[in-house]
């Protein structure tokens, strides 16, 4: 089997088996997360017993798969709704090398998001950018992802709100080989389960993209987070990453050549977060329930800042944010 029907597995296996609408956009999803529909995958979708209703959604995507139209759900509802999309998209083709890191943030002012990113750091996600252009994106359920730019854009809003990202580069490039056995096992990864557990006194069978990105380019040779600066001593997380910032792209899609950092909070923030970390080295329990439950209270958080009309990024009003629910209905999130 390729790929997308393991991704479609992992997938299916987290929705209990229902075969229902939001199943089906869910499961389009992991099956063009590489811009095409596989025809293993196509034909593994048409097996399932569908209702009506959905088998008639199945016929029109494949259709348009056919005509080479068929859009990944995320992208479709990102694109509609975001008239910056594109320009994020092209800003990766423009910017990023093989062997950069894309680590993916929220260009949001605000204490909501001052908090966010005080407790977790700058960064939400990482991905990986490969030989072909396409990036190495392990995110939950489909697990180790290889997307398209516009899929990895698209799918960094829909499952944590990361609306900007900033493109990030070796010092010390990796040399050929190296790159090239990286990006063979990355592959070879694909579908392999995904866990927002980032510590490192788990398996590595299930772990998080930071992990994953630090394992593969320790394995070439490259530390990306030293012992002595991370945040979490039992934990790999994306802030961790020591790398050149190349280009930061806004929410809007302007690009910044060579930016710099978001900077440590300070004042209260700066409180809390050594509040956070002294608790997190002290309790594992505590660890466990903060890195666990991330994704989940920030899509709970930016679900209920929606649901109340409210604007949650700039140029984004409470229209626009009911057309994306309208067109990304099932959309794993």
């Amino acid at each position: 089997m390729t790929a997308p029907v393991i991704l479609m597995q992992n997938v299916l296996a987290t929705r209990f088996g229902v075969l229902d609408r939001q199943t089906l956009r869910a499961l389009l999803v992991a099956a063009t997360q590489a811009g095409r529909l596989e025809p293993d995958a196509r034909a593994w979708l048409e097996a399932l017993a569908w209702p009506p209703a959905c088998r008639a959604e199945l016929a029109a995507f494949c259709q348009q798969a056919e005509a080479g139209e068929a859009v990944n759900p995320e992208v479709g509802a990102m694109r509609a709704c975001d008239p910056h999309f594109d320009a994020r998209v092209a800003a990766i083709a423009a910017h990023a090398r093989p062997g950069d890191v894309i680590a993916w943030t929220s260009d949001q002012p605000g204490l909501p998001w001052s908090l966010m990113r005080a407790c977790y750091g700058p960064w939400m996600h990482v991905s990986i950018v490969l030989d072909d252009g396409l990036l190495l994106d392990p995110y939950w359920p489909e697990g180790w992802t290889i997307s398209t730019p516009a899929a990895a854009v698209a799918k960094s809003f829909a499952r944590v709100k990361a609306n900007a990202f900033v493109i990030t580069r070796l010092a010390d490039a990796l040399p050929p080989e190296a790159l090239a056995a990286l990006c063979a096992e990355a592959r070879a990864g694909l579908g392999k389960p995904y866990s927002f557990v980032a510590r490192l006194d788990r398996p590595s069978a299930h772990a998080s993209c930071s992990r994953i990105a630090w394992e593969l380019f320790r394995a070439q040779g490259r530390d990306l987070a030293p012992d002595e600066g991370r945040m979490y001593k039992t934990a790999i997380a994306p802030q961790d990453m020591v790398l050149d910032p190349v280009a930061f792209v806004h929410v809007d899609g302007r690009v910044e050549l060579d930016p710099q950092i978001v900077p440590p909070p300070d004042g209260i923030i700066a409180f809390l977060t050594r509040c956070l970390d002294g608790a997190m080295h002290a309790l594992p329990g505590f660890q466990d329930f903060m890195f666990g439950f991330q994704a989940p209270v920030t899509w709970l958080f930016m679900t209920g800042m929606a649901t109340l009309g409210r604007e949650i990024r700039p140029g984004f009003s409470a229209e626009a944010l009911k057309l994306e629910g309208r067109l990304a209905d099932g959309m794993v999130r």
